[in-house]
């Protein structure tokens, strides 16, 4: 009896944390879908280790959005670094246009870089995404 009481009182100290931390990542996620996503979104949805999830834009908007911003036939910044996210791209030279509302990404901007279409975000001039 006393075991038993010991092992249940185990599980629920050490099993009750890791569903809390799965139904947080989980509702972190659900925003980033059912609203617009701003950038501590984005951060905070990123989830733990091993987690992916498919950028900024669900996986039907992604291909939408880079035929939209293929189309503007924007010209091109020719960026001469290693251009993965994280990247900073310089204060002049880069054509930032706005991302229209109905693919919900209002709080970035999209360039063409190096021929490929990337968000950024508009206050750090960072590569949050690149669109293949």
């Amino acid at each position: 009896m006393r075991r038993t009481m010991i092992a249940a009182a185990m599980a629920a100290m050490f099993g009750s944390p890791m569903v809390a931390g799965a139904q947080g990542v989980a509702a972190a996620a659900a925003e980033v879908v059912e609203a617009d996503v701003t950038v501590e979104d984005w951060t905070r949805a990123a989830g733990p280790v091993g987690t992916v999830f498919d950028g900024l834009f669900g996986i039907d908007q992604r291909p939408r959005f880079r035929e939209y911003a293929v189309r503007r036939h924007h010209p091109s910044y020719t960026f001469d670094r290693e251009m993965v996210i994280g990247a900073v791209l310089p204060a002049r030279g880069v054509t930032y246009h706005d991302v229209p509302p109905e693919f919900g990404v209002r709080a970035f901007r999209y360039a063409i870089v190096n021929e490929r279409p990337v968000l950024v975000d508009p206050t750090t001039r960072r590569i949050v995404d690149i669109l293949e």
